[in-house]
């Protein structure tokens, strides 16, 4: 990576902004330039030897969830012939072909089309490789608006808005002002606030932001509502669902009063990048999301919430993956132990991951639940009103 080249690229781009660069388009740039971007050029991201481990770099736990509820609601739909499926934001596809195959040794079942949109064509590289390699046909196409399909479409993604450039805000004697970045006379990147309110101000119930103290850091996710506009799109016609996983809170969680400095961060080596600012296109930058925000954009474009729960809770009730840890559990070894081990950190809260991942269904029909989720469903705790 030439840092150096990304340095000059966010200094002109902040004298561009007259000294003041919002953070989207530093964020956007660090991550997704077209040549020095850290998902552009890095080519290991996932897995021991990048910089974080995914969910679907952990055993096939999550694919087995993901392949019943895709098989649930292909049932839902009355079990059409032609239907299509759609990853998008997969990293190096391995959860795509894992639920794939899933789908055809587990159900006799197989999409009719399927998708994976992917950005960065060093990822695209690495999944045209794997699906190859699997004997697997998914068409790679790099943004949503390309999808061509007929039939009803499920679209999934495991870690995805997260990565969506943040707006990021610090509120001062009751408003909101937001942070940017500048650059000091030695060519150093720092924090920089506005002079002038946010307008409009962030929405955000009052009763949160009246709790807050002058000096609050924290962010809004504004790639939401394009997103989920551009997905209610791609469902208008034959109908569909959208499954989402990722880390993140309800509203009135993610915005408590005493989480002082919010939810973003960097990942690099496996270790946590507090100061997002420095070595630009360096490591990776994310920031939970808001479940409440995310929700709230889709019914607004005809997405209705169907679930919201935690991973553990999603994950322990999967009849495939239970029936995969018995099998594991009855045949100890070092492979077993190892999934078994990966299967706990998926589920488990607290020290695992869950408690703070998520599972969001949303849909364009009226579908219901697999019986074995309806009392996990947690969709009263985002406050939709």
């Amino acid at each position: 990576m030439n840092e150096t080249s990304l340095n000059q690229h966010l200094t002109q781009a902040i004298a561009t902004y007259h000294g003041f660069l919002p953070f989207p388009a530093f964020m956007q740039a660090a991550l997704y330039h077209q040549s020095h971007g850290y998902y552009q050029q890095k080519n290991r991201v996932f897995g021991a030897e990048g910089d974080f481990i995914t969910g679907a770099e952990m055993g096939p736990w999550l694919a087995l969830a993901f392949a019943d509820l895709i098989h649930h609601h292909w049932q839902q739909w009355g079990c059409p012939e032609r239907w299509s499926l759609l990853e998008q934001g997969g990293g190096r596809g391995r959860l795509l072909g894992q639920v794939l195959r899933l789908l055809r040794d587990h159900f006799q079942q197989l999409p009719t089309q399927v998708f994976a949109v992917e950005q960065s064509p060093l990822r695209q590289a690495e999944q045209a490789e794997h699906y190859r390699e699997h004997q697997l046909e998914v068409s790679i196409l790099p943004s949503l608006n390309a999808v061509q399909h007929d039939g009803p479409l499920l679209v999934f993604s495991n870690e995805l808005p997260d990565a969506f450039p943040v707006c990021c805000f610090v509120w001062q004697q009751g408003r909101a002002y937001e942070r940017g970045v500048a650059v000091d006379e030695t060519g150093a990147l720092y924090w920089a606030i506005a002079e002038q309110a946010m307008a409009p101000q962030p929405a955000i119930d009052a009763t949160i932001s009246a709790a807050w103290s002058d000096g609050y850091i924290s962010e809004l996710n504004h790639g939401l509502e394009a997103w989920q506009s551009e997905l209610a799109a791609l469902l208008s016609k034959h109908g569909g669902m959208v499954i989402t996983v990722d880390y993140g809170y309800s509203q009135q969680e993610y915005y408590r009063a005493n989480r002082l400095e919010g939810t973003l961060m960097g990942h690099a080596a496996h270790q946590t990048v507090y100061d997002v600012l420095a070595n630009p296109g360096a490591s990776d930058i994310t920031a939970h999301i808001d479940f409440t925000a995310l929700a709230r954009c889709g019914r607004k474009h005809g997405l209705q919430p169907v679930a919201y729960m935690t991973q553990g809770a999603w994950l322990a009730c999967s009849p495939l993956l239970q029936a995969t840890m018995q099998d594991c559990a009855a045949t100890p070894n070092a492979r077993t132990v190892a999934l078994l081990a990966h299967a706990k950190r998926l589920m488990l809260p607290h020290a695992g991951m869950g408690e703070t991942f998520k599972l969001l269904v949303q849909s364009r029909d009226a579908l219901a639940l697999p019986p074995q989720l309806q009392s996990m469903n947690r969709l009263e705790r985002l406050h939709l009103g």
